[in-house]
């Protein structure tokens, strides 16, 4: 079967819901492709960088929502996944080593090339011309420079930030594994027990008074 079309078939959702999927999706493609573009450009020496998702074309914005709709799965191939944010006091992102920045980086290079080669883009020397579509990014990841790496390392560093604007938090699936180790929750359950007849004692209940 066709590598593409598994790679569609395996996409996870962000939600059960399909219209809140749309909703949240457009919202975080939006915050993702607004703050790379505006740091792309920071770093080139633009000041005061102006930059609209609404402006760019209908192929471009679909692009950023290719992306956003992706990290789900992404975020699994690293044993991590996406929640709603479980504390008051905001996401807590686990620390994701260089190496698996690096795994992301590359799996977003490749889901981009897959992406655009089924759309009809070729590699071809020069700019990415969307009239002739062709792209000198249509490589392999070995091939890109240095600049375009760091692109792709700026989009996947800021996944937590973008997340979070959504209420979302990235987690280490292993957390919540560990979590439904049947021992360990008779553990947690005896020692929450404990603590609860504890507070009861101290103020002054009893079985027959209670």
């Amino acid at each position: 079967m066709d590598n593409a079309f598994l790679a569609l078939a395996e996409r996870a959702r962000f939600t059960r819901a399909p219209s809140e999927e749309a909703v949240l999706v457009e919202r975080l493609a939006r915050e993702l492709c607004e703050h790379c573009l505006r740091t792309q450009q920071l770093l080139k020496g633009k000041k005061s960088p102006e930059v609209n998702f609404g402006q760019l074309a209908a192929e471009e914005q679909q692009r950023w929502r290719e992306v956003v709709q992706d990290l789900p799965r992404k975020l699994r191939t690293i044993e991590c996944g996406i929640r709603p944010i479980s504390c008051k006091q905001g996401p807590r992102t686990p620390d994701i080593t260089e190496s698996e920045v690096e795994k992301l980086v590359q799996q977003e290079h490749e889901r981009l090339c897959r992406e655009m080669t089924i759309d009809g883009w070729i590699y071809a020397k020069g700019r990415e011309n969307p009239t002739t579509r062709t792209s000198p990014h249509l490589t392999v990841y070995s091939r890109l420079s240095e600049g375009r790496k760091d692109e792709y390392r700026r989009l996947i560093r800021a996944i937590p930030m973008v997340l979070a604007v959504g209420g979302l938090e990235i987690y280490r699936m292993k957390e919540v594994e560990a979590i439904n180790d049947p021992q360990l929750i008779e553990i947690l359950a005896r020692i929450i027990h404990a603590d609860y007849c504890e507070q009861r004692k101290a103020a002054g209940e009893t079985v027959k008074n209670n």
